[in-house]
């Protein structure tokens, strides 16, 4: 009985010896893949309310230029 837990224990560390063997050798080319898999993601850039701009000129948005003139006025 014994000896058939000793084959599925080897069967295993086999298997894991070849994993590990595997990374070990293609460590440049398995890295990059588990950064980008689980590594931190890189933050989403900001939506146009959040911009400091204060036109937001998009597509379907509609310049108010009294606001416009206004503010560029207390530029000068």
């Amino acid at each position: 009985m014994w000896i058939t837990y000793f084959n599925w224990f080897m069967a295993l560390l086999s298997i894991f010896i070849w994993v590990v063997t595997y990374i070990v050798w293609q460590r440049d080319k398995v890295m990059p893949w588990f950064d980008n898999k689980f590594g931190r993601d890189d933050p989403m850039p900001p939506t146009p309310k959040q911009q400091i701009n204060p036109i937001n000129v998009g597509d379907n948005s509609e310049i108010n230029y009294k606001k416009t003139q206004a503010s560029e006025s207390k530029k000068d």
